[in-house]
Parts: structure tokens; C-alpha cells; sequence
């Protein structure tokens, strides 16, 4: 027996598959960026965003840090997450057999495409995760203005 899923793409699950295509074509066309354009590589830790009915939480992977070289603004509904992730590697290094971690510069900018209360946005670094929380507001009402008559 073959099963099917079937994907509603009215809604949230085509944004949840927009966001999939687009970190699959910058994860394809970061590395074939010419250095001319960008000397320094800028890497994007990974982020995972949940939403409850009350709240919205991002999740950042950046282990290894301090807290004082995280910086995060929110500013009309976009969350900017950067920073820099120093070097730990021995400084003679004569000979790797693999390097996957990332380091220098890192900066995730993210859409919140809902109503959210800014003003009242905490964070906590804890074991190399930073956890954004982010309050919803209700959405407005939509009011409908009356246009006087031409007398």
C-alpha cells in the first residue's frame, strides 16, 4: 500500500515550505559567492521557530559563545541575531582531518509575519542555545471609517 501526504499549501505550510527552498538555495549559492563580493564569509547558525498560542520562541544553535558577543534587535517585526563565534583551534595547524564547526561572524535576520508585542522580548542563553521569546498581540480589528455625504 502507497501512502500519500497530501501538503495544504494555504496557508502555513507553504510559508514552512518556502522557508525550506529558500536555506536550500543559500546553502547552495553561499559557498559559489565570489570572495570579491564578500571577503569576510558571514555563516548562519541554525534557528528553529515555534509558535504557541501565546508566544513565539525562537531557538538559535550558538555553542561556544560568550552571551557579550550575541546581539539581538527587533525592529518592525524583523529578529536580527549576530555575532562573533571565535577560534578555538590550535593556531599551528599543521594538518586537519576535519572542520566543520563555524566561526567569525554569524548573523540570522528572521520575518515575524504575526502580530507580536516587541517592547516586551526576552532572551536567555543557556548550553550553547539562545531562546528568543516573543509575546503575540491580538490582531487589529479591522474598522471601517464612514465617508460623510457631499451635502
Amino acid at each position: 500500500m502507497v501512502r500519500t501526504k497530501y501538503l495544504d499549501v494555504s496557508g502555513r505550510d507553504f510559508e514552512s515550505v518556502q522557508q525550506r527552498m529558500e536555506k536550500m538555495l543559500d546553502s547552495i549559492f553561499d559557498d559559489m559567492r565570489p570572495t570579491i563580493f564578500s571577503p569576510e564569509k558571514v555563516w548562519k547558525p541554525p534557528v528553529d521557530i515555534y509558535e504557541t498560542a501565546e508566544e513565539v520562541i525562537v531557538v538559535v544553535e550558538v555553542a561556544g559563545m560568550n552571551r557579550n558577543n550575541i546581539a539581538v534587535t527587533l525592529e518592525n517585526n524583523l529578529l536580527k541575531i549576530s555575532g562573533i563565534r571565535p577560534d578555538y583551534s590550535p593556531s599551528t595547524k599543521k594538518r586537519i582531518h576535519q572542520m566543520e564547526v563555524d566561526y567569525g561572524k554569524f548573523e540570522r535576520v528572521v520575518k515575524i509575519a504575526i502580530p507580536i508585542d516587541s517592547d516586551n522580548t526576552s532572551a536567555q542563553y543557556k548550553e550553547g542555545f539562545l531562546r528568543i521569546t516573543i509575546p503575540k498581540t491580538k490582531p487589529k480589528q479591522k474598522v471601517t471609517i464612514q465617508t460623510p455625504q457631499d451635502e
